[in-house]
């Protein structure tokens, strides 16, 4: 009976290795939801999701910052390591360990956003090696621009970031605009790129056109 009631008197949570969630600066939740939101690629509505709040400490729901709030910080984190990103590739320094000779590919896609503004993002994608002797394959967003023409979003991005010498080859989907745009930037001289040859036609977009013509 001792053993009994012993059983099931109170323990801390200690006792179990539970430390508790320690204190809670209510100044940090805003930079890591936003971290959050970008590094796992979520939705920044999942914040406001009921459903995501059960899971969440109530201090923590309560400094919860809204949709446009985690937006605004996004662009000012990357504004504040975006010199630094460019000191690193332009010194060919390495960025995850990027080869010194790398080549690059760069990938860009066009889209129009709610209030018609015409955006281009572009992404840096290369193979590195890791501390083991693989070799991996990384993409790293670069930008996002709002533009008037994309041949001169693409060139300003590039040239911004010093890589022009480093690409071999530009990624997208099969849309007309964007064969136009790789003879454009076969004008720009960059040193390994020489046009229409190493313009890279996205197949899972070309597939999906296909399966959408057959359906149709």
């Amino acid at each position: 009976m001792q053993k009994l009631n012993n059983s099931k008197s109170n323990h801390p949570l200690s006792k179990f290795g539970s430390r508790g969630t320690g204190d809670i600066n209510t100044q940090d939740v805003n930079q890591l939801c936003t971290i959050w939101c970008a590094k796992a690629a979520r939705p920044f509505s999942a914040l406001v999701e009921v459903s995501h709040w059960a899971i969440l400490h109530p201090t923590v729901i309560k400094s919860l910052p809204g949709r446009q709030k985690v937006s605004r910080d996004i662009c000012m984190i990357y504004s504040a390591v975006q010199n630094e990103y460019i000191s690193v590739l332009k010194a060919s320094i390495n960025f995850n360990q990027l080869p010194k000779k790398g080549a690059m590919y760069l990938g860009v896609d066009a889209w129009q956003s709610p209030n018609k503004f015409n955006v281009l993002g572009t992404v840096i994608y290369c193979l590195v090696d890791s501390n083991t002797g693989d070799t991996n394959f990384k993409a790293v967003p670069l930008d996002s621009i709002v533009l008037l023409k994309a041949t001169q979003g693409s060139t300003l991005v590039v040239e911004k970031f010093g890589i022009q010498d480093k690409i071999c080859g530009i990624l997208s989907d099969n849309a007309s605009n964007n064969k136009s745009l790789a003879s454009k930037l076969k004008k720009q001289k960059w040193e390994h790129f020489k046009g229409k040859p190493q313009w890279i036609q996205c197949f899972s977009h070309v597939l999906t056109l296909i399966v959408q013509g057959n359906n149709g």
